[in-house]
């Protein structure tokens, strides 16, 4: 039914043999000769590369793929790939267990974006309506971050304007700055803790901006185990985002990336999906690693995506999953089973 149904879009494609074909849903809805399901206008994982979607039957078959849906403006865009569909006898062989969980949350997939917020239903998703991670969903998220209001980046701005400008390295700066840090990123550090690092960073002892500069990852978990001596919690997420966020303002480099909760949920996922050996990561408890350990698995993923900087791969799966409880849980339970 969904070959047959779907067939003139693939015949529309095929005969076009153009290697981008950009199309609006009222065209596609005359090449078919009947309106698209509601859910598609709704929708954007409805657009996925995922044979599964009822949709994909316009496409795959004759070797293209959907890319750059733009939701608001019904416009659907299409590329050729090269390879064509596999029959389905070819993609049985030891595939069954897959093609079960992935039937299993096509049923429910309404429930899966019931959390996503409107501005990112936009993002493309892989076969298991999770965002994927590429440049084009990056480009979206820094764009929605940028223009953000819960996000206004004043720390960036003070830091730029006192430190790198007025070279001003006073006990005063750094705590404003590592204070609009906690405060932009919902930390919920303690007043204590924000005085505790402001200490740590100008200790001489410590060559704290020498290592932020030189990328020492070390220093992230110097500064936790400090924390923690001096009888405050392991505040291992503000003590990354200074470092990586320093590292960036101030000598233009991105050798950090941010070790933050909702990112440790996801990645398991990510790591399964790009079939990472699981020696690296499977039975560890990301809550637990120390910095040094947790970069490591995070660059196993950032290794499959040369075209992201870690600060793109953080702010993508960060932003993307922040407030999407429902497939946060699901991307989690993904892990086990992929």
């Amino acid at each position: 039914m969904r070959k047959s149904k779907y067939k003139p879009l693939a015949d529309y494609l095929s005969a076009s043999n153009k290697n981008s074909v950009s199309l609006t849903f009222n065209q596609i809805e005359k090449i078919l000769g009947f309106k698209l399901p509601p859910s598609s206008r709704k929708y954007r994982a409805n657009w996925s590369n995922n044979k599964m979607e009822a949709l994909a039957w316009g496409w795959l078959p004759v070797g293209y793929e959907s890319f750059d849906v733009r939701m608001s403006d019904e416009i659907a865009n299409f590329r050729k790939v090269g390879n064509k569909l596999k029959s389905e006898k070819s993609k049985k062989s030891n595939r069954k267990q897959n093609s079960d969980l992935k039937r299993q949350i096509e049923n429910a997939t309404d429930l899966i974006f019931l959390d996503v917020p409107n501005n990112l239903l936009k993002l493309e998703v892989d076969e298991y309506y999770m965002v994927k991670l590429t440049k084009t969903n990056s480009e979206i998220v820094e764009h929605e971050l940028a223009n953000d209001i819960s996000y206004p980046q004043k720390a960036k701005k003070i830091c730029e304007e006192l430190i790198k400008r007025n070279n001003d390295f006073s006990s005063e700066t750094f705590n404003i700055i590592i204070h609009r840090i906690a405060i932009e990123n919902s930390t919920r550090s303690s007043k204590n803790t924000i005085d505790l690092l402001t200490d740590f960073a100008l200790n001489s002892e410590n060559q704290f901006l020498q290592r932020v500069k030189k990328g020492d990852l070390t220093l992230v978990d110097d500064i936790t185990n400090y924390l923690f001596k001096n009888n405050n919690r392991r505040d291992k997420s503000l003590a990354s985002k200074v470092c990586r966020y320093l590292n960036e303002w101030l000598f233009d480099k991105d050798d950090f990336t941010i070790n933050d909760s909702v990112v440790r949920k996801v990645l398991p996922y990510y790591l399964a999906y790009y079939k990472i050996e699981k020696h690296y990561w499977a039975n560890k408890n990301l809550d637990k690693l120390t910095y040094v350990e947790f970069f490591a698995i995070f660059e196993k993923i950032k290794e499959k995506l040369p075209e992201l900087t870690r600060h793109e791969l953080d702010h993508l799966l960060w932003y993307s999953y922040k407030n999407d409880n429902i497939r946060s849980t699901i991307a989690a339970s993904l892990a086990k089973h992929l």
